[in-house]
């Protein structure tokens, strides 16, 4: 889901912000053929919680009696860094404003049947000289709760009855009770 999202974001960037969005590493910062540019950096990735309820995922195989339990997923958040980089200051400030604007309208990321939720760490900073003629502006923003399922399952089998004995303390004695289970 991880790659789902970044894929996605980078689209809506590029059609709804800046058509020149590119990704990039910290270490290796790409020459920037076009300005102005958005660049986002490959996002820091913190475990944010796991699932509330903790609870494993049933698929229940009814016909076949059996059933494959999932680990209950991980959520996780996804931090990216951004930088606007052009030849002059309005031009940085420009696409500062329309990113501010963009996720200001849309404080949820859709991706598929999900949503997450998308907000500003640290807005766009004062735009300064970045050797030569090159403006550059950058800031830090957040996708929220991405669900990541861990794969982790174990195969099992259905009950369709269950038996117990306990003890019987009114009785001083042993009693057995059965269970059945119904669809």
């Amino acid at each position: 889901m991880i790659e789902s999202v970044m894929r996605t974001l980078l689209q809506r960037f590029k059609a709804e912000v800046l058509p020149n969005t590119v990704t990039s590493t910290h270490d290796s910062m790409l020459e920037i053929a076009q300005l102005p540019v958005l660049v986002l950096f490959l996002p820091d990735i913190t475990e944010a919680r796991i699932d509330d309820a903790n609870v494993p995922n049933l698929v229940k195989d009814e016909v076949a009696g059996t059933v494959r339990v999932y680990a209950p997923p991980g959520f996780y958040d996804l931090q990216f860094d951004f930088e606007v980089t052009a030849e002059n200051t309005l031009e940085v400030l420009g696409v500062g404003e329309k990113l501010t604007a963009w996720i200001g309208a849309n404080p949820y990321l859709s991706v598929g049947e999900y949503e997450y939720p998308l907000r500003f760490i640290e807005p766009l900073s004062s735009p300064n000289r970045a050797g030569g003629k090159l403006i550059r502006a950058s800031g830090r923003f957040v996708v929220e709760g991405i669900e990541v399922s861990s794969g982790v399952y174990y195969d099992g089998k259905l009950a369709k009855e269950f038996q117990a004995t306990f003890n019987n303390p009114t009785t001083g004695g042993e009693d057995n009770v059965a269970y059945s289970f119904k669809k």
